[in-house]
C-alpha cells in the first residue's frame, strides 16, 4: 500500500468518524490552506517550528471546540 498523505488519511478517517478532531503540521507554508476539509471546528493547521506549549494550547482549543488559535 503507498503511503498516504495526512489529508488523505484524514479524509478516510472522517468516513468512519465525522466529529473526528485533527491537527496538520507543516514545515512547508505557514498559512497551508485546508481546501474542503471539514468544518473549521475539528481541523487546526500547525506549522513547523513549533514547542510543546503552542501544540498542547492548539490541541486544548480544538478539544475544546473553541477558537481555531491558529499561528
Amino acid at each position: 500500500m503507498a503511503p498516504l498523505r495526512g489529508t488523505e488519511l484524514a479524509r478516510q478517517l472522517w468516513e468512519d468518524n465525522p466529529t473526528l478532531r485533527v491537527i496538520f503540521m507543516s514545515g512547508y507554508n505557514e498559512e497551508a490552506p485546508l481546501p474542503g476539509l471539514a468544518s473549521e471546528q475539528i481541523t487546526r493547521f500547525l506549522a513547523k517550528p513549533f514547542d510543546l506549549q503552542e501544540l498542547a494550547q492548539l490541541a486544548r482549543a480544538l478539544l475544546d471546540g473553541g477558537p481555531a488559535g491558529q499561528r
